[in-house]
Formats: C-alpha cells, sequence, structure tokens
C-alpha cells in the first residue's frame, strides 16, 4: 500500500483514507483551559482513545467520543505535544463497508481547529488506528 504525504496540515494518507494528522496549534499566555473534542462515526463503532500530554497520561483508555477535554491552561501546555491514538471498532451494528470517522476539534487558544480523518473498512470487527499528533506553541 503506497503512503503520501499531503501538505498543511501533515497527513499521512493510503488512497482515499486519512488515518494520521501532524500539526501544531498556537495557545496564548492565558490561564484559559484548551479544550479537544472526538466524535467517531458511523453510528454504532466502537472507539478507544489514549490521550497524552507530552509523556503525562491525561485518559489511558477513553470509550466513546469525548467532548471538551481539558487538556490543560494555555500557558501549561505552551511547547508540548498532544498526542492522541484511537481505535475505532466496526461492531455489528455497524454497516459494513464502514467509511470510519474521526471528526476532532481543539478551542481555547488563539482560534479554533477542526479536522477530520476516516478510513474505509471493509471486514465486520475490522478496526482502524487513528493517530493525532499535535505540537502547541504560542
Amino acid at each position: 500500500m503506497a503512503f503520501q504525504t499531503l501538505n498543511s496540515p501533515n497527513a499521512v494518507s493510503t488512497s482515499d483514507s486519512q488515518l494520521s494528522l501532524t500539526t501544531s496549534y498556537q495557545v496564548d499566555g492565558s490561564n484559559n483551559d484548551v479544550q479537544i473534542s472526538l466524535v467517531f462515526g458511523p453510528v454504532g463503532v466502537a472507539a478507544t482513545s489514549q490521550i497524552k500530554l507530552d509523556d503525562n497520561v491525561l485518559a489511558a483508555a477513553q470509550v466513546g467520543s469525548v467532548n471538551n477535554f481539558s487538556i490543560g491552561a494555555n500557558q501549561a501546555i505552551s511547547g508540548k505535544f498532544l498526542t492522541i491514538y484511537s481505535i475505532v471498532t466496526v461492531t455489528n451494528a455497524t454497516p459494513v463497508p464502514a467509511n470510519l470517522t474521526v471528526d476532532f476539534s481543539i478551542n481555547g487558544g488563539v482560534n479554533s481547529y477542526s479536522h477530520s480523518l476516516s478510513y474505509t473498512e471493509n471486514n465486520a470487527g475490522g478496526s482502524a488506528l487513528f493517530l493525532i499528533d499535535i505540537f502547541l506553541y504560542s
């Protein structure tokens, strides 16, 4: 399977699929929280995520969607890496082939940012591992 690198933000894709996102996000010097959200699709998939800030695990096995999850105050997270691994699995409630999706958003810094990742899984019980890696800077 050939991999293709996309520009701005950097992402790795396989044909029509995009399994990873590598980018940066600007925070400010405030004490306001930066929050992330992860929404998985289609309806009926199972999803589990690990959310890390540098080596600090913020959520080891977060099940399902994540809404407005605080990763820390702007000034405290500047210069760190946010890394999210999400495994999305086709269940009996998911039609096959399934367009597995992760809708990611981050807000609370200088601007809001959102991005969607997707992968087509052709097998019942099949899974996809999605990776989001973001450098937080001021």
